[in-house]
């Protein structure tokens, strides 16, 4: 089997201090107020107030310009019946519908089926991931987006999204906006959550997780694990991928090919199809008077082709805090998460020019067969894990003169390894078996089904090196 393995691994550290005053309620002079009530607002320690802090500003306390801050609280995420972070978030009309990656191919930017928020829709890498305030470790190839999908729904107390550009703020990646998802912290108990959902097809989703939270006095204690497992949804099971390109009875046109197998004889000037080769034959004895003139065999995009990859995501997160006086707080959190994905589709289609020399050519002459290798090679199969990691600490405290300082510390990674077999062919060794008169190493594409010697087929796999990056 024909393997190109891809190997992706990103790590972080990143330190943050954080300096600033904290609002005073006693600003107004005292004989501007001389009732009782502004006297008592004048003696009130800055300590005591409820710290507020708005995503998408640095002045604490001040509602940010422009557009509306969106938030989506627990019982929202409850109420959706949603079980995935990228679910929920794609019901975000600012957030372009791409944020599930799982539901393309996975292009370059995306070789773990990971899921990103894209708000606009101005591109990847344009809307700044948070969690808790901080930035997380990048996915996909060269880093370009946050994968969202590794963060377990149940421990998400909230997500806060800022739908404009805040580049002037928080730099170049925030041109579109700012997603901040803020997990749970002040949990008292035991929490069990099942879901499971299926389709009028095989596909079904099935999903677990478990909250234990514990808060004291002088801080609080939390750690959870999330099990989500998903199957494959096929072609076969959604009418307009199953129609196999040809729309025309939901009022579209035929976009079918014609390289199937067996194969289609084409123009060699215009590639129209000009004879089907026939079913139920080998093609070791094919003559001309049996092609089938005036039709063709049309490319199978259905078997062995998924729209939804089969996975299973395993998480676990822990988060903590301890007051260490009234106004001094240490806090830290860990999350991990592995993700193993499997996905298939059809080896991309081809056309070939086959000599006349060719051990299975008896047609007389030479002749174009637009031709499917996906009986003689099995399906492409992309399929790998994604692990991500990510861990912070940070102090809090109250200086002199209502001064606040914030020390943050935090370590992500982020590692994938992608490994797609039979999408890369041996293009030169399929042009020698072609031309080859030998029964033994000619390559025949003339029958219905695989019927090419095994080891002529081992020959034309590709032979490149696996890429390690």
């Amino acid at each position: 089997m024909s393997q190109n393995t891809y190997s992706l691994c990103a790590a972080g550290l990143v330190l943050m201090l954080s300096l600033g005053t904290v609002p005073q309620i006693n600003a107004v002079a005292a004989d501007a107020c001389p009732d009782p009530p502004c006297s008592i607002a004048k003696s009130a320690d800055a300590s005591s107030l409820e710290e507020i802090v708005v995503t998408g500003s640095h002045i604490r306390g001040v509602e940010t310009a422009g557009s509306k801050l969106i938030v989506i609280g627990r019982d929202q995420i409850d109420a959706s019946g949603y079980g995935r972070v990228e679910d929920v978030l794609a019901t975000v009309t600012q957030n372009f519908n791409r944020t599930n990656g799982a539901v393309q191919e996975p292009g370059f930017f995306n070789l773990n089926h990971g899921a990103e928020v894209q708000l606009r829709g101005l591109g990847v890498g344009t809307t700044l991931t948070l969690v808790n305030g901080q930035r997380q470790g990048a996915s996909g190839w060269q880093g370009s987006f946050t994968d969202v999908s590794t963060i377990p729904v149940s421990a998400i107390e909230r997500i806060e999204i800022l739908p404009e550009g805040t580049a002037a703020l928080y730099g170049s990646d925030a041109i579109g906006g700012v997603v901040n998802i803020i997990l749970r912290r002040n949990f008292e108990g035991v929490e069990a959550r099942v879901r499971g959902s299926t389709t009028d097809s095989e596909a079904t989703e099935r999903s677990a997780a478990l909250l234990v939270g514990h808060v004291g006095s002088r801080g609080n204690v939390l750690a959870g694990f999330q099990f989500n497992d998903s199957d494959a949804l096929r072609c076969s099971a959604r009418a307009v991928c199953a129609a196999n390109a040809d729309f025309r009875r939901f009022g579209g046109t035929d976009l079918r090919g014609f390289a199937s197998n067996p194969g289609t004889i084409l123009d060699p000037t215009t590639l129209a199809p000009i004879a089907a080769i026939p079913h139920g034959q080998d093609g070791t004895q094919l003559t001309a008077a049996q092609l089938m003139p005036g039709t063709a065999n049309y490319t199978d995009n259905v078997t062995d082709n998924d729209i939804l990859p089969k996975q299973t995501m395993r998480s676990a997160f822990v988060s903590a805090s301890y007051k260490v006086t009234e106004q001094w707080e240490l806090s830290a959190d860990g999350r991990y998460s592995r993700r193993d994905f499997r996905f298939t589709y059809p080896v991309p289609p081809n056309d070939f020019l086959v000599p006349a020399s060719n051990a299975f050519n008896h047609l007389g002459r030479q002749v174009r067969v637009a031709y499917d290798f996906s009986r003689d090679f099995g399906p492409v199969t992309d399929s790998g894990p994604t692990e991500t990691s990510f861990f912070s600490a940070s102090v809090k405290g109250m200086l002199p003169k209502g001064w606040q300082i914030n020390l943050a510390g935090a370590y992500a990674k982020a590692s994938t390894e992608f490994v797609e077999s039979n999408f890369a062919l041996n293009y030169m060794a399929i042009e020698a078996a072609l031309a080859s008169s030998d029964p033994a190493t000619a390559l025949n594409i003339f029958g219905d089904g695989s019927h090419t010697n095994a080891a002529v087929l081992a020959a034309l796999r590709s032979r490149t090196a696996p890429l390690m990056i």
